[in-house]
């Protein structure tokens, strides 16, 4: 313990054994365990290595309360990036959606027009008329009411973990 304290504050034997008040040869017996010190020796010694201990502690508290820290900001950090690509998974799952939704909306004017033309007695060209229905029913079906679902349940579920990583970096903060 002597010499634990001496080495931990950076003195000399001799310095230490002056502030002792005993000679250095004594100190360094002491602190090898062969010849004891005066209890005013070891009052002092004792204080000391008590500070020896604190500061021990505090530097294992800041150690600790460091490495804390950091650990919060690699997962802050994390939970930011996945935030901002779920955010951008989103938007595109949106725009997904209004082209669909753009899309159905499109081929079905476009075959109710066809239909109504192909009733009429104006329609030169049949043939013209069935290859533009039969693209409309492939428009329609490429943007049919399953994949807006299919998007739409996409969306939810995007937008319900973007709300858990928001609570979750609000509750790193």
């Amino acid at each position: 313990m002597i010499k634990e304290v001496r080495e931990f504050y950076g003195i000399s034997q001799e310095l230490f054994a002056a502030y002792l008040g005993i000679t250095r040869s004594h100190l360094s017996m002491a602190e090898i365990g062969k010849r004891d010190i005066s209890g005013k020796a070891n009052i002092i010694v004792s204080h000391l290595y008590l500070a020896l201990l604190q500061s021990k502690e505090a530097t294992a508290d800041a150690k600790l309360k460091s490495s804390l820290q950091e650990q919060k900001k690699k997962l802050t950090d994390k939970a930011d990036k996945l935030l901002r690509n779920r955010e951008y998974y989103l938007t595109r799952a949106k725009m997904n959606l209004e082209e669909l939704q753009s899309g159905q909306v499109k081929s079905t004017k476009i075959i109710d027009s066809l239909t109504t033309l192909m009733q009429s007695d104006k329609l030169q060209d049949k043939r013209m008329m069935e290859i533009i229905n039969i693209q409309a029913r492939r428009m329609q079906d490429n943007t049919s009411e399953v994949y807006q679902l299919e998007l739409q349940l996409k969306i939810r579920g995007l937008e319900a973990e973007i709300e858990y990583l928001k609570d979750l970096r609000s509750s790193l903060y």
